[in-house]
């Protein structure tokens, strides 16, 4: 199975957020690869009339800016509601909700952590979370779930070309979720002999939610765009648009609630729908802050 995808969310660090004005959506197609070459001829010639059309850039924010091509845009939307064997697997969330949650998690690591000698003191992690890898988490789990429906031995991920320390953090990510057993190293100074202390463990996680990471194999990364990877492109943008519609009538948003995404054209295409997905609910942001 393929799984073309593209993000619209910012990929800065989350702990510099404060607001619900940023949120960020990763969302893409997956379907069996047999139907790679039919598909990238459907879409090969609307990618070559936005060419024509002067486009540098092939990116959905410029070629449907305002009203523009809005022809193309339908025709899109005629392709894609005319298709079968695809499903649509997306993530939404706000970055300041992630932030609250590694504060929530922390304060209670904190409150349940052991008593240490005075001259000991804890050398703190300093790794900062990144909104993108939050959201791509999400999307490998499902679409290990969703090979696992389909019986698909595998899945490869297909991307547009990103920032190299971003490419690097995400298949770091989908290398440790690949992997069942991990090592964990507290660091500590004894301030009485001025010694740095290290200490590692070897953990092995057991859990059904989320599953193990098996099937999802790979993320690759184009250099120029694709059919494929513009429709992946589309698909994002188009749901973006739906979300801030949704949000000028309330905020936070359930980005996989069913009500939520009423009104979506190619909601029945959608993969993982419902009210009490992980990230909805973890990453839910309080108004009050």
């Amino acid at each position: 199975m393929l799984y073309y995808f593209d993000e619209t969310a910012d990929q800065g660090y989350v702990d510099k957020t404060s607001s619900l004005d940023e949120y960020g959506i990763l969302a893409g197609w997956a379907f069996p690869d047999h139907r790679k070459a039919s598909f990238e001829a459907l879409f090969s010639p609307v990618l070559s009339q936005l060419r024509l059309l002067g486009y540098k850039k092939l990116h959905c924010t410029e070629v449907f800016k305002g009203d523009n091509n809005s022809a193309v845009r339908n025709r899109l939307y005629e392709l894609l509601l005319q298709l079968d064997e695809y499903v649509i697997i997306h993530e939404g969330a706000y970055p300041l909700g992630v932030k609250q949650h590694e504060q929530v998690t922390s304060d209670i690591i904190q409150e349940n952590a052991p008593t240490l000698p005075e001259h000991i003191k804890i050398i703190r992690n300093k790794e900062r979370t990144r909104l993108y890898t939050t959201l791509l988490e999400g999307v490998i789990v499902k679409l290990e779930e969703c090979a696992r429906l389909e019986n698909e031995p595998e899945v490869h991920m297909v991307s547009d070309k990103i920032d190299v320390a971003i490419q690097n953090e995400s298949l770091e990510l989908l290398s440790y979720l690949r992997t069942s057993k991990h090592t964990v190293v507290t660091k500590a100074f004894d301030t009485s002999t001025k010694q740095r202390i290290d200490r590692s463990a070897e953990i092995e996680f057991k859990c059904s939610i989320p599953v193990e990471i098996e099937k999802v194999k790979s993320i690759s990364f184009l250099e120029e765009v694709e059919p494929l990877s513009f429709v992946a492109d589309f698909i994002c943008f188009e749901l973006l648009r739906h979300f801030r519609r949704c949000m000028k009538i309330e905020r936070p948003v359930k980005f996989q609630c069913p009500d939520v995404l009423d009104g979506f054209p190619l909601k029945h295409k959608i993969g993982f729908l419902g009210s009490t997905y992980f990230t909805d609910l973890v990453y839910r942001p309080s108004v009050d802050g």
